[in-house]
């Protein structure tokens, strides 16, 4: 489940990345939120996924829990996501 603002849970959909340039670093994709209050949908740019893999990985392993917020953002700051442990 994730928290969108105030506005309540919703589910987070990401797009299967995309190369701009075939030789380029930059990785784009699609992230859409959608939940009870509608639907809202936007183009993230990364530079080689700016380590987003890592950082739901290391959400995952760490499963039970941890201390305080955990925070990844996309190079432009397209996407930023505060991940904390649930009640």
């Amino acid at each position: 489940m994730v928290q969108v603002g105030n506005s309540g849970p919703a589910r987070l959909l990401l797009s299967e990345p995309a190369r701009r340039y075939e030789d380029g670093p930059t990785l784009d994709f699609l992230v859409r939120a959608r939940g009870s209050w509608g639907n809202v949908e936007t183009s993230v740019e990364t530079w080689d996924g700016d380590g987003l893999d890592t950082f739901l990985a290391s959400l995952a392993e760490d499963f039970r829990g941890w201390e305080g917020v955990r925070t990844w953002h996309s190079l432009c700051y397209d996407l930023v996501v505060h991940a904390s442990r649930g009640p």
